[in-house]
């Protein structure tokens, strides 16, 4: 085997890691908040819960999971770079995954395995996104410009970039108490976070869900460059305006909403408009991806909150499961049976999430994990054989 060839096997082994770390959060949040509920404090447990989706779910998924798989067929070489960095960010994250629920789940774990837990997502989320900055612009066609949904990795590393480093300043100063922070002030801060955090998730997940209209938004540049603009404030610019409010202890409102609101009104109205105008297949994939776009209109309608964070979150995950539904079609690798209970599930599940009544919403967390649960063979499908005659050699 090449090296070529090994450095694209090892991103389709870390891609799937990457999606079972992101089921294993996700199972883990539902089983703290069905059955840790009655021995911790039920603010501990909702924050700790929205740390894990908005952080060690959604985030890694996208970028770590999709983008290791997909990235590479769009590539020439068919590679990724940094295969070392790759390997060591997919630990990172791990360990802090794996930190964070062996003791900061509940109301009596340790102070300091937030902060440390974070510190190292941040150093795995930067050496991911190292790794797909330099793969995109080592292996981009010349000839060719990069398509909506390389545009849109790139620049949620990028955002990465800019966010991460922040998020493990602030953890250091109050693991060592410096500038007055506090281990306590922590949580206040990563709740702050969660907001840019989620909003830089929606720009990977954009470009995974515009895999169902692809065909159209490439033949049409005027639109997709207004696209890649809205995802150049949404990513780099809200990165930016909410890192220098966190410095300065200034957060302008209106910057907030002209680098959040505005940008992900444009590429809502962009897809809307895509599929509208344009000859597009209804299957599983396009289901996906317009579950996505609802939830991000609904996420915005419910205004700031709880019900507003798990609607964008909910709204990433369903990004994911449209872009690996779409990576498993482009490879020639069937779907499975359980295809069509995970998308019923999940769209069930979400709906009764976001119900106003506590037993409904009680079952919608029950049926997520059910869908988590269906999605664990989707993903283990990744290293079954492709089926003769449809793979597409180039990407593997």
């Amino acid at each position: 085997m090449g090296i070529a060839s090994l450095a694209v096997t090892r991103g389709r082994v870390i891609g799937p890691i990457y999606l079972l770390l992101a089921v294993v959060a996700g199972l883990s949040g539902g089983i703290m908040t069905q059955f840790l509920s009655a021995h911790a404090d039920m603010a501990v447990l909702s924050f700790r819960h929205g740390v894990l989706m908005t952080f060690f779910v959604v985030l890694p998924a996208l970028l770590g999971g999709i983008g290791n798989v997909f990235v590479p067929l769009r590539l020439t070489p068919a590679r990724l770079v940094l295969p070392g960095m790759n390997r060591a960010g997919l630990g990172a994250v791990s360990l802090g995954l794996f930190l964070l629920l062996s003791g900061g789940m509940t109301a009596e774990g340790a102070s300091w395995v937030m902060p440390v837990a974070m510190m190292l997502w941040a150093v795995g989320m930067v050496c991911m996104a190292a790794v797909l900055v330099a793969s995109i612009l080592d292996g981009r066609d010349e000839r060719h410009r990069l398509d909506v949904f390389l545009w849109s990795l790139l620049l949620g590393a990028c955002g990465i970039v800019a966010i991460a480093p922040v998020i493990a300043a602030a953890a250091t100063q109050s693991l060592l108490g410096l500038h007055g922070a506090s281990l306590a002030g922590f949580d206040s801060f990563l709740d702050q976070a969660r907001g840019p955090e989620m909003m830089l998730a929606l720009v990977p997940a954009f470009g995974i869900v515009t895999e169902s209209v692809a065909p159209r938004l490439r033949a049409d540049r005027w639109l997709s460059r207004v696209v890649v603009g809205a995802m150049v404030v949404l990513s780099v610019g809200n990165g930016v305006v909410w890192a220098h409010g966190v410095v300065t202890h200034d957060v302008a409102h209106v910057a907030g909403f002209l680098t959040q609101v505005v940008p992900a009104a444009v590429l809502v109205v962009a897809w809307v408009l895509t599929v509208w105008h344009g000859r597009v297949a209804m299957d599983l994939r396009l289901g996906w991806a317009c579950g996505f776009v609802l939830l991000l209109s609904t996420g915005w309608l419910l205004g700031g909150g709880g019900l507003h964070h798990s609607a964008l979150a909910f709204g990433g995950m369903f990004a994911v499961f449209g872009g690996w539904y779409q990576w498993l079609m482009v490879t020639g690798r069937s779907r499975g049976l359980m295809a069509l209970p995970h998308f019923v599930l999940a769209a069930t599940g979400v709906v009764a999430s976001l119900w106003p009544n506590a037993l409904v919403h009680q079952g919608g967390d029950m049926l997520m994990a059910g869908s988590l649960v269906c999605f664990v063979p989707v993903v283990m499908r990744a290293f079954a054989r492709p089926e003769r005659g449809t793979v597409l050699e180039a990407g593997l």
